[in-house]
């Protein structure tokens, strides 16, 4: 009996005790020595809060086996409680002693018997594990995992305690001894720190060792005897709750003091538009930008940087910005940036086209092209047209032989001898117009124009005495020596004779004298005997006019022809004039004098009269 109750008593309560005593001094000595500072120690993802160095407190719970179910040898479930001690040395990381008590009687199944034998059974742990927390330990829940390693005791009744099965076989064991096994713990679980001072903690464990046999055999042979199965293992599961008592609490550090207000921000930098942008400007006009700006630090100086196109113009710092418009064409924008201090701001842009500088255009002709010399002046009309708006107001003038303002006057140019309208005189002249915009840019056309002087009849009167058809030698010298030239240099000439007489001239003997000093005259000109040429009588056509004298007469002499007395004409004779013979000279190509009662020469009777002396 006595070595049965030395096998009761609890086993290794030698290793409790003093496993029990290193953990109290511990405790003792961290709540006796002052905490660490951590007020650094804050870790991301914690709440900022203090945290506590030592916790220890009670938990109760409920505990299972779960490997031996329905076996010879079973444990039920019971009460499971105990305590913990805690020790936070670490953020994430904290050790942990833990005193359990759990009560699971024992089950045992005699040989041949399917009934069970019980026993009262209590099951103490003593652990030391490693806490690992998902949260540092300024949090507020600490989610965490553990593990570790200790002692567990199996501490049954007896032989003398057992219960034995209500049938069957049974024998009661004479020797049951508890049984001390190592178990390895594991688990985890949830800490709420509550308050500074109170913290709830959750955990699920589970602990493994050899499974505890009791002194029992292995295998028997009897109905009736226990056994305990060889080759198993305990599996002992709990699930319990607990509350800690925070010692040597840490307070979080305070909060910093508030910063001290920041000055007010100095106002914006703010601009205004550019004024001064038109849409087009001409090359080399100028133009002046304007703009201001307001805001930015008190005492700092507004400065302005003008940029074209986006490239910062060099020197155009100022408030207004002559832009430059001679170095290029095309769209150019204009933005300006305004800077005080460490603010700026910066315009919105303006486009300005700068329109190139080109001569306007200028169409020209003169119509008719080709003008008499006594025409009328003509009044020149050129065309000018601007290139673009930069020509502004453009002028047309005008030169060449002949131009006066803007009048040609065909009778002005130069090269013509009026006095001289036996043949056609011709010249083309070249007349400019010229266009000229408000920049001094030229265009010029020209246009030929040909003025002809044509050849013109002439008339020249032949005079005679009184009562007298004979040819005198101051006539004869005219139609010899002055008209035969002319009609042999123009091929193309005709000669036109209209003969008159004095009306004064009467009776039968003068009737015929208009007649007779034309056929006279033709004589002189066709006979080809003596002096007188050789006309051919197609090209004379002749008129008597009797005494009509509508044409004004003109008066012919020439003193320097020695006349005989009976062909000599008074230079004071009044009536000498009417006794004539109009000799018209017609070049070639020269419109004939308005004569009615033109008719060829008779050329029988002229040739009748010879060459007249």
């Amino acid at each position: 009996m006595r070595h049965l109750r030395q096998q009761l008593k609890f086993p290794g309560r030698r290793s409790a005790f003093v496993f029990l005593l290193a953990q109290a001094i511990t405790v003792s000595a961290f709540a006796q020595n002052p905490a660490p500072s951590d007020s650094g120690n804050v870790a991301k993802g914690g709440s900022g809060g203090g945290y506590s160095l030592i916790d220890w407190g009670p938990f109760i719970g409920y505990q299972w086996d779960v490997a031996n179910r329905s076996t010879p040898q079973e444990l039920n479930s019971g009460i499971y409680v105990g305590g913990h001690v805690t020790e936070n040395f670490w953020r994430y990381v904290s050790l942990d002693e833990i005193f359990a008590f759990a009560n699971n009687p024992a089950q045992f199944q005699p040989l041949g018997n399917n009934q069970y034998a019980s026993d009262k059974n209590r099951v103490y742990d003593l652990d030391i594990a490693a806490d690992f927390f998902f949260t540092p330990r300024e949090a507020k829940v600490r989610p965490y995992v553990f593990a570790g390693i200790g002692p567990e005791w199996f501490k049954i009744g007896g032989p003398g305690r057992i219960e034995a099965p209500s049938t069957g076989p049974f024998i009661v064991p004479l020797n049951v001894v508890s049984k001390e096994e190592v178990a390895l713990v594991f688990g985890g679980g949830v800490k709420w720190n509550a308050s500074p001072k109170i913290a709830w903690r959750f955990d699920l464990t589970t602990r493994i060792s050899k499974r505890a046999s009791f002194g029992m055999p292995s295998a028997v042979y009897t109905p009736g005897q226990l056994y305990v199965p060889s080759g198993s293992q305990d599996v002992m599961v709990a699930i319990s709750v607990g509350v800690d008592i925070r010692s040597k609490y840490i307070a979080p550090p305070p909060p910093p003091p508030p910063p001290a207000p920041a000055p007010a921000p100095p106002p914006p930098v703010t601009i205004q538009p550019i004024s001064g942008a038109r849409d087009n400007v001409c090359a080399g006009d100028n133009l002046t930008l304007q703009t201001s700006a307001s805001g930015g630090a008190a005492g700092s100086t507004i400065t302005y940087q003008w940029m074209v196109n986006g490239q910062p113009v060099s020197g155009a710092t100022g408030q207004s910005f002559s832009l430059p418009t001679s170095d290029s064409s095309g769209s150019k924008e204009i933005s300006v940036k305004a800077t005080a201090g460490d603010q700026s701001a910066t315009s919105n842009p303006v486009t300005v086209n700068v329109l190139p500088l080109q001569p306007p255009t200028i169409s020209f002709n003169v119509s008719p092209s080709t003008v008499d010399y006594s025409s009328s002046p003509i009044t020149l009309a050129a065309n000018a047209s601007p290139a673009n708006t930069c020509n502004g107001n453009i002028t047309v003038s005008y030169s060449g032989d002949g131009v006066t303002g803007s009048t040609f006057n065909p009778g002005a140019v130069s090269g013509f001898d009026p006095s001289n309208r036996l043949k056609l005189q011709s010249r083309t002249v070249t007349l400019t117009a010229t266009a000229t915009d408000q920049h001094n840019q030229t265009a010029s056309a020209t246009a030929p124009v040909t003025v002809e002087l044509q050849p013109a009849a002439s008339r020249t009167d032949i005079v005679f005495p009184n009562r007298s058809a004979r040819v005198n030698n101051a006539a004869k010298r005219y139609l010899i020596e002055i008209l035969t030239p002319k009609l042999r240099d123009d091929p193309n000439s005709t000669v036109i004779l209209i003969g008159h007489r004095d009306s004064h001239e009467t009776g039968r003997a003068a009737a015929h004298l208009d007649r007779d000093r034309v056929l006279n005259a033709a004589a002189v000109l066709s006979a080809g005997k003596g002096v007188c040429p050789s006309l051919d009588l197609s090209r004379v056509q002749v008129k008597y006019a009797g005494t009509d004298q509508t044409d004004e007469p003109m008066p012919f002499g020439d003193a320097s022809v020695r006349e005989r007395s009976t062909g000599r004409v008074r230079a004071n004779d009044e009536n000498a004039k009417f006794r004539r013979v109009e000799v018209w000279f017609i070049p070639g190509g020269a419109a004939k004098p308005d004569v009615q009662g033109l008719e060829p020469a008779p050329e029988r009777q002229i040739k009748a009269k010879g060459c007249p002396r």
